[in-house]
């Protein structure tokens, strides 16, 4: 045998029920607590101000009794309804829809938090987005009429300050042949 000073480390066996199934401890403490899935939510791009489609995470009560909720809220640019309640039976499952209103442009976090008598509260969920400007056109849509080939006719719209013309390059003949407008 080695001497004691070069004994090989003890590592902690899983521990059995009643000589049957062996389990570990991690295993038995995750199985007793409230859990929220998935960890963390990703709304993308957003426009500003336009509130996104909601995206949802399943709140679970893993423990052996009922738990009591005391808070459900969703910081920053972000918004939360829920059909969870105050309490929890042992064993059930709640639903948390989160949306996103960016108020500014760029990266936007937030988090979700619930608070509750569970032994690992609170539980959170990172949220991520990102704010960018919203294109417009107007009108939405431009009528010009009959015009003679290689004509400009006058400006109809405007998209981003700039102005448009219509003033057709090339003619496809019935052959499907392309030809200039100039020739």
């Amino acid at each position: 045998m080695f001497p004691l000073a070069h004994s090989p480390p003890r590592v902690a066996a899983p521990f059995q029920i009643h000589g049957h199934f062996p389990i570990r401890r991690a295993s038995l403490l995750a199985a007793q607590s409230v859990t929220v899935t998935p960890s963390s939510l990703s709304f993308g791009n957003q426009a500003l101000s336009i509130t996104s489609t909601a995206k949802t995470v399943t709140l679970k009560n893993g423990t052996s009794g009922s738990i009591t909720i005391s808070s459900i809220s969703a910081s920053g640019d972000y918004a939360q309804t829920n059909s969870c309640g105050n309490s929890m039976a042992a064993g059930a499952n709640c639903t948390i829809s989160v949306t996103f209103t960016p108020t500014a442009t760029g990266s936007r976090t937030g988090a979700l938090t619930i608070t509750d008598t569970g032994s690992n509260s609170p539980q959170t969920v990172s949220l991520s987005g990102t704010g960018v400007l919203q294109a417009t056109v107007s009108p939405t849509s431009l009528s010009f009429g009959s015009r003679a080939v290689a004509t400009t006719s006058t400006t109809q719209g405007s998209y981003a300050q700039e102005q448009f013309a219509y003033r057709p390059e090339y003619l496809v003949d019935h052959g499907h042949r392309r030809l200039r407008a100039d020739e």
